[in-house]
């Protein structure tokens, strides 16, 4: 119903992907680093597919 309708869209809102052209990448949060790996995550390439679209 209506009183679900921000839980939702937060929830959509939280799901989209990341590092693409129609959604660019958020500042990861802080965390500790690993001793053992130091580099940065390898970055994933983007799913091809249609575009993404904000409802």
């Amino acid at each position: 119903g209506r009183a679900h309708a921000g839980v939702l869209e937060r929830f959509r809102r939280s799901m989209r992907c990341t590092g693409c052209e129609h959604h660019p990448t958020r500042p990861a949060p802080p965390r500790r680093l690993d001793p053992l790996r130091l580099q940065p995550a390898p970055v994933q390439p983007a799913t091809p597919g249609p575009p993404h679209r904000s409802v």
